[in-house]
C-alpha cells in the first residue's frame, strides 16, 4: 500500500496530533504506525463519495478513524477521525458505535437481497438469451421473406415485360395489318 504525502501530513496533524510541520524523516515510523492503523480497520465502501467523482474505498475502525484509499492506485489518501464536536467522548463513541452497527445492518441487507435476487436475475438472463436467439431466428425470416418477396417482385417485373412485349406485337401486327390494307386501297 502507498502513502501520499499528503495522508503522511494528515496523520502528523491528526493522528499524532503535532502542530509543527511533517518531516520526511518521519515517514519511517509514521509507516508502521499507520500500517497498525490501516490493518484495524475493515473496508466499509468503494465507489464515489461526497464531492468527488472519482472511486475511493472507505476504510473504518470502532475507535472513529476514517481512512481513504484511491480505488485505482490503491494509495492511501487520507485519515481523520469521526467527532461530534460536542466534547462527550461517549456520546461520541456511541454515535461511532451505532454508525458502524447501521452500516453493518444496510450491508447486510444489501448481500442478502442480492443473494436473494440472483437466481432470478440468472432466471431473467436465461430469458433475454432464449428471446435473443429468436429474435436471430425471426431476424433469418425476415431476411428469407424479403429475399422472397424480392423474387416476386421480379417475377411481376418479368410477367409485365411479357405482356408489354405482347402489346407490342399485337401493335406491330395490327400496323403491318392495316398498311398492307391501305396499300391494297391504293392500288385499286
Amino acid at each position: 500500500m502507498n502513502i501520499s504525502n499528503h495522508f503522511y501530513q494528515r496523520y502528523h496533524e491528526r493522528v499524532r496530533t503535532q502542530s509543527g510541520p511533517f518531516v520526511d524523516s518521519l515517514k519511517e515510523r509514521y509507516s508502521k504506525e499507520i500500517d497498525l492503523l490501516y490493518n484495524s480497520c475493515e473496508k466499509i465502501y468503494s465507489g464515489v463519495i461526497g464531492h468527488s467523482s472519482r472511486p475511493v474505498d472507505v476504510y473504518v475502525n470502532s475507535h472513529g478513524w476514517v481512512i481513504i484509499s484511491n480505488d485505482n492506485e490503491k494509495t492511501l489518501v487520507t485519515v481523520y477521525k469521526i467527532d461530534l464536536g460536542v466534547g462527550d467522548d461517549e456520546l461520541n463513541n456511541a454515535f461511532i458505535l451505532r454508525s458502524l452497527a447501521r452500516i453493518d445492518e444496510i450491508r447486510t441487507e444489501i448481500e442478502q437481497s442480492e443473494a436473494e435476487f440472483a437466481e432470478q436475475k440468472q432466471t431473467y438472463r436465461n430469458k433475454i438469451a432464449t428471446n435473443d436467439e429468436k429474435i436471430k431466428e425471426l431476424n433469418q425470416l425476415i431476411s428469407k421473406l424479403k429475399a422472397e418477396n424480392a423474387s416476386y417482385s421480379d417475377l411481376i417485373k418479368l410477367g409485365d415485360t411479357q405482356a408489354y412485349q405482347a402489346k407490342i406485337k399485337l401493335r406491330d401486327t395490327i400496323e403491318n395489318y392495316m398498311v398492307k390494307d391501305a396499300v391494297k386501297i391504293d392500288l385499286d
